[in-house]
């Protein structure tokens, strides 16, 4: 029997570490023959063309990579190839993919999508997850239809969210778990066997938005529950910062001290506090309880503890965060 033909879209590291997986798979069940991933895009501060992780590992492979700047101009070549394909496998592509696409693969397209769908459709469901304080997500395995991710679900599986999960650490067992699944659906044919997957649910849709730059400032006034989850869910990207004087600064590992009413002003430092055995925390009033901070970042300066940071302080220096 002729391995399957498969095809994947994708771009970010989430992407190619499950490409990567399906790479040193057994190629006599399936094969990846093409790949398709976004255009190289201008970086840093020589503005350097840089291709995707996917792209890098592709070329590495020797498999095919195309990067169609817009699908209404792509070329007869690529059309053609994903016409050949047995199934098209799409995870965090970054652009909106044509519906007519969809069709051309012989079993269609799958999704790898890191929510519970209909919960957290869009562009950063890990992060909005963990920023509303959800209990669970997991991972769907969707069938591509026209909408924003509104196709049926052929699987999914939940997972826990603990409450020491930051955006890195949910992410890296999203993955484990996506290419587990996304393994077992190919080798059982899952496609195949089940054709008809089932419809989601109409009832608790949301959307998970990019993040904008303006989330990822403190505001103080909101509770310690609140903003120890956008602190965990933008750690360690995008990061979350504050006004300290005239000075920005990134906070990281963060915990809520205690959610009682507050008598202080909200971002008012109170101190250091022992958090854990020979750690400490940065302790700071907020809308409603108090947050613990144990890493601290100055504008352009490294990762320092609490202690080192207020030692660093100046005492003219007004003892609030804004």
């Amino acid at each position: 029997m002729n391995p399957l033909k498969i095809g994947f879209a994708g771009s970010p590291i989430f992407a190619e570490k499950i490409l990567e997986a399906l790479l040193i798979d057994d190629t006599t069940r399936f094969i990846v023959t093409l790949v398709m991933t976004q255009p190289e895009k201008k970086s840093g501060r020589g503005l350097k063309l840089i291709k995707t992780p996917v792209s890098i590992l592709a070329e590495k492979n020797k498999i095919p990579v195309f990067s169609p700047i817009n699908f209404s101009s792509a070329n007869l070549e690529l059309k053609q190839n994903i016409e050949n394909l047995d199934l098209l496998i799409v995870v965090a592509y970054g652009l909106i993919l044509p519906s007519n696409l969809f069709k051309l693969p012989r079993y269609g397209c799958v999704n790898i999508h890191p929510s519970l769908l209909p919960r957290w459709r869009g562009a950063a469901p890990i992060q909005r997850a963990i920023a509303a304080g959800d209990n669970y997500t997991g991972v769907c395995l969707m069938k591509m239809e026209s909408g924003l991710d509104k196709g049926p679900i052929w699987e999914s599986e939940r997972i826990k969210i603990y409450d020491e999960d930051t955006f890195y650490s949910l992410e890296n067992r999203l993955l484990n778990v996506s290419i587990k699944m996304i393994k077992n659906f190919i080798i059982e044919k899952t496609f195949v066997s089940h054709p008809f997957p089932s419809k989601q649910c109409n009832i608790g849709v949301t959307i998970a938005q990019k993040i904008r730059k303006a989330e990822c400032k403190v505001d103080w006034s909101e509770s310690a529950n609140s903003i120890n989850n956008k602190i965990r869910a933008f750690n360690p990207h995008p990061g979350v910062f504050s006004q300290f004087g005239s000075k920005r600064v990134k906070m990281a590992d963060s915990l809520v001290i205690d959610s009682k009413p507050a008598l202080e002003l909200p971002g008012e430092i109170l101190g250091l506090i022992k958090v854990e055995m020979g750690i400490e925390a940065l302790k700071i009033t907020c809308g409603v309880g108090s947050l613990g901070i144990k890493k601290i970042q100055r504008e352009g300066g490294k990762w320092i503890s609490p202690k080192d940071f207020l030692n660093s302080c100046n005492l003219k220096e007004i003892c609030f965060f804004s």
